[in-house]
């Protein structure tokens, strides 16, 4: 069904797929928004699998058209996106939610929501983005994970409107990216580094097959993470090459 700059289904295999059709037959504009009720079958970084009870939660995906936007500022829409989140959610629980990097969104060291950013490129510009966002909302009842998972409805006992999360969610996209055009890139990285999961505290972390201290100290202008090590050793991490743990 056809809302506005809204597409909302009742079910779909993955909302970022069907963003990705509408975009190939041109029948998608700048954040045209895709909402499932259900989705068979939502996917996370790196081929992961992303759960999400029927009707119980937020899939959708955000489609951006921009306009003269560069490779090398690609992670601003990771900051973006997972801000929003952050931001939406703070208003609801009244309680600090962190972003551990690059996109996950962590409540008391629960994962409540996740950002799946697939982009179409060419030569060194952006010429469209699909943000996948899902957000656990009522689902009661988890697989194991780690981090473990947490939605609204167990944090606060109550039901929460899916639609109406997702609209603030996307309205607070919108402004966070106007924020963007008008080169307010500093304030940007500014409020994701002040939400940062674990910044300036001393974690463990696995890389490759070894457990280190480390310390995280920033996030670059590539968005890549920056780390202290006790070793001394000071190291920069694209996602997936290192683990927390927990």
């Amino acid at each position: 069904m056809l809302h506005n700059d809204w597409v909302i289904l009742d079910e779909a295999q993955s909302t970022n797929d069907v963003a990705f059709e509408l975009m190939s037959k041109n029948k998608a504009g700048h954040f045209t928004t895709i909402f499932a009720h259900t989705q068979l079958y939502g996917r996370g970084q790196q081929l992961s699998v992303w759960e999400s009870e029927s009707r119980q939660n937020i899939n959708m995906s955000v489609i951006l058209l921009p306009y003269n936007m560069q490779v090398q500022h690609l992670h601003f829409l990771t900051m973006i996106c997972s801000l929003s989140i952050a931001i939406t959610l703070e208003k609801i629980l009244k309680e600090n939610v962190s972003i551990k990097w690059p996109n996950d969104i962590i409540i008391n060291d629960h994962k409540i929501a996740g950002v799946l950013i697939e982009n179409i490129i060419q030569g060194n510009e952006i010429m469209g983005s699909v943000m996948g966002i899902g957000i656990n909302v009522n689902q009661t009842h988890f697989l194991p994970y780690t981090p473990p998972a947490t939605s609204l409805h167990l944090i606060t006992g109550v039901q929460h409107k899916t639609l109406d999360i997702a609209a603030n969610v996307v309205g607070k996209i919108k402004e966070l990216y106007d924020y963007f055009l008008h080169n307010n890139r500093a304030e940007i990285k500014k409020m994701y580094m002040s939400k940062l999961y674990r910044l300036n505290t001393s974690s463990m972390f696995y890389l490759k097959d070894e457990l280190l201290i480390g310390t995280i100290y920033d996030v670059n202008d590539f968005g890549l993470l920056c780390i202290n090590f006790e070793n001394g050793n000071q190291q920069v991490f694209a996602p997936k090459e290192l683990k927390y743990y927990y």
